[in-house]
């Protein structure tokens, strides 16, 4: 259900897919084609209920579920100067 504004900062939300990463199993992992409502002003997505309960399914089988791609990305650490 599409909300009529965004409950962090008011924009307006629209429907749309998204790309998001989840650290999952001692792996950061990439969903892709993610249905989601997006704030158009501020960035904030969530996912409905039924998205919600199909990512925990696919969670639960990710080591029996075949990879789109593998990327490979380098890991800096943040430093204070």
């Amino acid at each position: 259900m599409l909300e009529e504004a965004c409950e962090v900062c008011g924009g307006k939300v629209v429907e749309k897919t998204i790309d998001q990463a989840f650290h999952i199993k001692d792996r950061r992992v990439i969903i892709s084609d993610l249905p989601a409502e997006v704030c158009t002003q501020c960035g904030y997505s969530i996912v409905s209920a039924d998205v919600g309960e199909n990512l925990d399914k696919f969670i639960s089988n990710l080591d029996q579920t075949q990879e789109l791609k593998t990327l490979q990305v380098p890991i800096y650490q943040y430093r204070t100067i």
